[in-house]
Order: C-alpha cells, then structure tokens, then sequence
C-alpha cells in the first residue's frame, strides 16, 4: 500500500528515515494513548503538514507496513463485553504478525483505571495459541487459559509510523482496514477511514501533531479496532457504547 499525493509522488519520501534499532528507547509499552479518526482524503495534506517535524519509520526500504491481527476472546466474548460495559482494567489478547519483519507475537493489551496502557507481548513461532508457552504467558497475564480462547476476529491494515526527534513520541496512521471473521470469512473494508493514534508517556500537548491536527479540524474520538471490528460483523451483538462512533463516521463520510 502506497500513500500517493497528486503529482507529487510517494508523500511519506517527503519525511526524514528512522529504523528499528533506534526505536528501543520508543517502545513505550507503558503509556498513554489518545486516538483520532478521519477521511482518508484528508490524508496528504495532513502528511506535508508533519513531514519538517517527524521521521517516518523505515523497515526493509518500506515505510507503510502492514499487519495481520488475530484477536481472542472468551466464549462469552469477555474482552468485548468489558469494553462495552466500560469496565477497568480490560484487556485484549491478540497474535500479530508484521508482515515487513515477518515476526509473529502473541500480544495482551490491558487499560487501567488510570488510562494508561500496558502492552506486553512474547514472541510467537505459529499463528495460534494452543501451545504451552503461550498458556503460561496468558493464564500470568488474564484470568483465562489459552484453551478457553478462541479466534473471533481477524484485522488486516497498512501502518504509517511517526516519531518526533524532540519528543518521546510515536504518531501512527493505520489505513484500508480490513475485518473478518474468522469463522466464516464474512469481511468488511473502512476504505475512507485513517486512525490516528499518538502514544507517548504523558500527554503534554507541546508536541506540534496536536495544533497541526486541530488546524485540519481533527479530533481526538474513542476507537478501538476490536471492537470496532467485533460489532460491524455481529449487528446483533450489544454496540451501545460504541454507537457515538458510527455516528461520528456517518459524519466524517467514512460510512
């Protein structure tokens, strides 16, 4: 996936490289979060404005990398329920794998009261988790055991990742979001939809993503993918808390 401006070739050469090894300190799997959504057509004109103040990451000579996502859940979908009951702490349990590096993790997301976000992760050899390393890491971590979890959704993207060289802070922009389930390969695509994320150790709103977001009239919206996901493909499963945000799509014309 390539993300072209008219006439102007390729707009993420526009930025300066970063590479992996010098992300370590970046990781921030210990953070706070805030998210955005917005039409892809206000995607090239929000890149120019960012290009003199952050560095595209660069893996393999590719600067939009692209992800494969399975997400677990319970039989009762507990992970979905606690976020739509808008209970603290909750986690998501999911095996991603990025297709630049080909490397596979079996990754937990856990938010806590606080709003705060812990991601811990181990790396994984297949794409399941009915195995004993994975169901140490997962009965430690949740209050499941890896055979009380089963695949419920699958999520396809292409990532473009920012950092600032003055900042500790990492943007992300996620497009061409493509769900399925995973039970009988029912899909759905948000062609339109861009999700913006920006993850740093506390949200100070010095950083110049925040003016430059506001002056392209985009801002900050709850969205979480798995949920997101879960409730497009499953129209009868409970969605109150997530209709604000189809409303903002209907909106924005993403829907």
């Amino acid at each position: 996936m390539s993300i072209m401006l008219p006439a102007n070739g390729n707009i993420t050469d526009l930025f300066k490289p970063i590479y992996l090894p010098d992300l370590k300190e970046l990781e921030l799997l210990n953070r706070v979060d805030q998210k955005f959504i917005f039409h892809a057509d206000k995607l090239p004109a929000l890149l120019q404005d960012l290009k003199d103040d952050y560095y595209a990451l660069e893996i393999n000579q590719v600067r939009v990398q692209r992800y494969h996502t399975i997400y677990f859940d319970s039989e009762q979908m507990q992970f979905y329920l606690d976020h739509q009951n808008g209970l603290r702490p909750r986690q998501k349990v999911r095996l991603r794998t990025y297709l630049e590096t080909g490397k596979i993790f079996l990754e937990i997301k856990t938010k806590n009261n606080r709003n705060k976000t812990f991601k811990t992760r181990i790396p994984a050899r297949f794409e399941n988790i009915q195995n004993e390393e994975a169901n140490a890491f997962i009965r430690q971590t949740t209050q499941f055991e890896a055979i009380e979890l089963h695949p419920t959704l699958v999520n396809e993207f292409s990532r473009l990742t920012l950092v600032s060289p003055l900042y500790k802070e990492r943007i992300t922009i996620d497009v061409n979001l493509h769900f399925t389930d995973p039970n009988d390969r029912q899909g759905i695509k948000f062609d339109k939809l861009c999700v913006s994320e920006i993850k740093t150790e506390k949200l100070s709103g010095k950083s110049p993503i925040f003016s430059i977001l506001k002056h392209h009239q985009i801002y900050p919206s709850r969205f979480s993918k798995y949920c997101i996901g879960i409730s497009s493909l499953n129209p009868q499963i409970r969605q109150n808390r997530f209709k604000q945000t189809y409303l903002h799509m209907h909106k924005l014309h993403i829907l």
